[in-house]
């Protein structure tokens, strides 16, 4: 009888394993679904930018903001020593956003300026590498992700709304962009339960972003 029941708790753990195991693969595979799907978030308007050879439709602010909330996210994530299917999206949103603050500052004659523009990279370099090290306390880094997604993320879009009402226009900011940000979002709630053990922090960021 003793032997049944060992064989059955065997089986049972087992079986257990399996499915966790196979939970954290699908997990991870729509996470790198995710990440590749993510190019197309802004990888349009810088498309759009270097076709029509102006910036007018977009306001400068938005990008700024948008680009240190990512910062924010990935040194979070980085620190936090997450698996990066978990956050690939950002880090390759921190690419696209990069790449069109430099391509409107361009075009609307601002990277020639020192102030403010390589003032505030210069700042966003050396905050950067100060938040990756171990000497940045993960309290800290910790609040830069709340702050990041629950605020600076959200208001990043006030800029351009404020533009696009003002010049009762639609600007150059992608229907894409906007879906599949609530898209991804909305997954990231599955994943960050099976692969960041429901990390609080992440859930929440997730859900106001959505």
């Amino acid at each position: 009888m003793s032997s049944n029941s060992n064989s059955r708790s065997s089986s049972n753990v087992n079986t257990l394993t399996t499915v966790v195991m196979l939970e954290d693969d699908i997990a991870k595979g729509i996470g790198y679904i995710i990440g590749i799907a993510s190019f197309l978030m802004y990888t349009p308007i810088a498309i759009q930018i270097c076709r029509q050879k102006h910036a007018n439709g977009l306001v400068i602010t938005t990008w700024w903001l948008k680009l240190i909330n990512y910062i924010l996210i990935d040194i979070y994530n980085f620190r936090q020593r997450y698996i990066l299917s978990t956050w690939i999206e950002a880090l390759v949103a921190t690419i696209e956003s990069t790449v069109v603050l430099f391509l409107v500052a361009y075009y609307q004659k601002q990277i020639f300026k020192v102030y403010p523009f390589w003032i505030i990279i210069t700042i966003l370099i050396f905050t950067s590498i100060y938040g990756l090290s171990s000497y940045a306390p993960i309290q800290t880094i910790s609040f830069g992700q709340l702050i990041g997604s629950c605020i600076i993320g959200n208001a990043a879009l006030i800029p351009q709304i404020c533009y696009n009402y003002s010049n009762l226009s639609k600007g150059d900011y992608s229907p894409i962009t906007c879906t599949l940000s609530i898209t991804g979002c909305s997954i990231r709630l599955f994943t960050t339960v099976i692969l960041n053990n429901s990390d609080p922090i992440l859930l929440l960021s997730f859900s106001i972003r959505i």
